[in-house]
């Protein structure tokens, strides 16, 4: 069985400030297979890297971060006691090197999506190097008819009823909205994962991919299943530990 793609969650997030080039960058270095980060539109229509939709856990200031211009953004950054370069998504794939991957997750509405287009097609990349993934279904239904060629897939969380322990929401209907907005894949908490969970959802022509995964012995598990890919904060430790499984 082919083992899954090792992906830095927000780069080597517990090795470098999350969101980085310094975290993207230490990722290649550990060995992962693929980066993953979050971006955002700002005001004055850049796509950025960014997390949070509010300034107060990163920024130390309760502020629409969408209501920022790329100027005030970085001066908010740039004047914390540690401060650290908050990157265009231009900057970003700029360092993706020939043989890897990066999974944009777009925190936006799908305004977003002609803003990406243009920068991914300016980057150079190849379409099997780029996938976007979003919770928002208006963002995958949009990457997919404006970049058909480059894989798109829906995040989404699992939980189990307390009445019926029946995994909530349903298969059958994550299903229908895969299918009603063309996605390529579903991406879920690791919670669930195992054979059987990613059968159904592979029996149903869809990838799956797995967060946020940093202990060693439940990635060599879902490892053993049919799962696309991992995410994690650490990927040395998981390079390491799936070379040898």
């Amino acid at each position: 069985m082919k083992k899954p793609l090792i992906i830095a969650h927000r780069g080597a997030s517990d090795y470098a400030h999350e969101n980085t080039l310094e975290a993207f960058q230490l990722a290649w270095e550990q060995g992962a297979d693929g980066i993953e980060g979050d971006f955002i539109l700002t005001s004055d229509k850049e796509v950025i890297c960014f997390h949070d939709l509010d300034g107060e856990r990163l920024l130390n200031k309760r502020v629409s971060t969408k209501s920022l211009s790329l100027k005030e953004i970085r001066a908010l950054s740039q004047a914390l006691k540690k401060p650290f370069h908050i990157p265009t998504l231009a900057e970003v794939l700029a360092i993706v090197p020939q043989n890897k991957k990066i999974l944009i997750e777009v925190k936006h509405g799908s305004k977003i999506v002609s803003h990406l287009r243009q920068i991914i097609n300016e980057s150079g990349l190849g379409d099997d190097q780029v996938s976007i993934i979003s919770f928002r279904r208006e963002v995958i239904r949009e990457s997919k008819k404006l970049m058909p060629c480059i894989q798109a897939s829906w995040i989404r969380s699992f939980r189990r009823s307390r009445s019926t322990d029946l995994l909530k929401p349903s298969m059958a209907s994550v299903c229908e909205v895969l299918q009603e907005i063309n996605s390529d894949g579903l991406s879920t908490n690791q919670r669930y994962v195992d054979k059987s969970f990613v059968q159904m959802i592979n029996e149903a022509g869809y990838e799956h991919h797995c967060w946020t995964v940093n202990e060693v012995e439940r990635a060599q598990e879902i490892a053993r299943t049919a799962c696309a890919s991992i995410t994690t904060n650490d990927p040395m430790s998981l390079v390491k530990a799936l070379k040898v499984d």
